[in-house]
Order: structure tokens, then sequence, then C-alpha cells
């Protein structure tokens, strides 16, 4: 519970209290890591995978143990970028069932792949569940297809979505306040650039950079390829 203190939650954090906690998580996530590892080459054997024996063996093992759809992201070590000294992603649609074993989806026939495009600081990302519009650096829609219901709706004082800049000035207690007229001082920000991260039959993503003062954001979309219900609506869009 140490690294749970509020020092540690952003908005009243401490350096120091972080600098802490980030050393204490790297050491512990290398030991899950090892502990996982090990678990895996004994409870897993190559003859239990799904993969031809042309390609590199996939084991899908879950510890949550919910039965799901969910399209996972793997290093392609056969593809390293030498320039970056990294390797290329690749996409698996798995299904997994209430024991935590899963196997991978080979067929995507019956499903509709996710499209991105963009040109400036305009994008279009797209499944067969939702449409999402990017233009003059604003978001502008996120339509719902299946309802033909548009989610963003226009307000007092917006009629687009996206990042806003507020003044933070209180008149005491740094940390702590929020003075009521702040949310009258506020800008909007406008994305300067919108480029594709990802084209993939599973994954397409956009990357949205603004830039205000010295600091830049960059905000990245992605849909998903449609998954069964339930899962359909908090796997499909991040």
């Amino acid at each position: 519970m140490l690294n749970q203190f509020h020092d540690v939650i952003p908005g009243t954090s401490i350096r120091l209290a972080n600098e802490d906690a980030w050393a204490i998580y790297d050491t512990r996530s290398k030991q899950a890591e090892q502990l996982i590892g090990e678990a895996l080459d004994v409870l897993v054997r190559p003859s239990e995978t799904s993969a031809s024996d042309s390609e590199e063996p996939i084991a899908v093992v879950d510890a949550l143990r919910l039965a799901r759809s969910e399209v996972i992201e793997l290093p392609d070590v056969s593809s390293p970028d030498k320039t970056t000294n990294s390797t290329a992603k690749t996409y698996h649609l798995i299904d997994t069932d209430n024991s935590g074993v899963g196997t991978v989806v080979k067929s995507l026939s019956q499903r509709t792949s996710p499209t991105a495009t963009s040109n400036g600081d305009s994008a279009v990302l797209e499944n067969a569940l939702f449409r999402l519009e990017i233009k003059g650096g604003r978001l502008t829609s996120v339509f719902d297809i299946p309802l033909q219901r548009e989610l963003i709706l226009p307000g007092p004082g917006a009629d687009d979505a996206g990042l806003m800049l507020y003044d933070d000035y209180p008149l005491a207690y740094d940390a702590w306040d929020a003075e009521i007229y702040h949310l009258d001082q506020c800008r909007q920000l406008r994305f300067t650039s919108v480029k594709v991260t990802a084209s993939h039959a599973l994954r397409a993503s956009i990357a949205a950079t603004a830039v205000f003062g010295k600091s830049k954001v960059t905000l990245t979309v992605s849909h998903y390829i449609p998954l069964p219900s339930p899962c359909t609506t908090s796997a499909n869009v991040l």
C-alpha cells in the first residue's frame, strides 16, 4: 500500500515519493515477469500451441480467467527496426475461456476491419461501431453507427471536443484549491498535426499532436475490429 499513498497520486504528488515508487515498481515488475515466465515454461508445452510448424508458436494464457475476445499486441521478432533498435508490432485476435486458456483466431472473414485516414490537421477513424472525425484540429464527431447517433453535442461555449487548457491560480492552498471561476479561464488546444500510426486488419490508430508554450502533447486514438458482445464497447475504442 506504500505506493497508493496520496504523495504518489497525480495532483497531490511529491517528486521524491514518485522516484521511490518508480524504483520499487521496476524491481517488482522484473520479479513478476520472471515468475510468470518460469510458470509458463512448466504449464505450456509447444505441442499445446495453436501455431503451425512454420510460425512462431503462440500460447494464450489469461490470468484473469474471463471468457472474452481481445486484440493483443506482440513484438514481431522477425522484422526488427535497425534504425530505432526496436521491433515492429503484430496484432492477433484471441478468444479465451473462463479457465484462462485461449486460442488465436485465424479467420476474420466475417468481421469488418477498422480504417484510418489523415490529411494535415484532419482525420477519420472508423470501424463497424464508431466513426471519429477530427477537423480543424478539434474532435468534431464521434458517431455511433449501429444507433445512428452523434455522441458529441454542442453545449455552452463549445461546439466540438478535444483538449482544453485551464488556468490554475488558486487564492490559497496551492495543491488543493480549484476556484469556481477557473471553469471560465480556459482555452481550446488545437491539433497541429494528425497522422495515421497503425493500419492493420485488427487495429487502426491516429496520433494527434498539440503544441502549447514549451509543451507538446500527443493523443493516440485506436479503433479495433469489432468483438462479440459483451466485450464490444469496452474493447473496441481506446
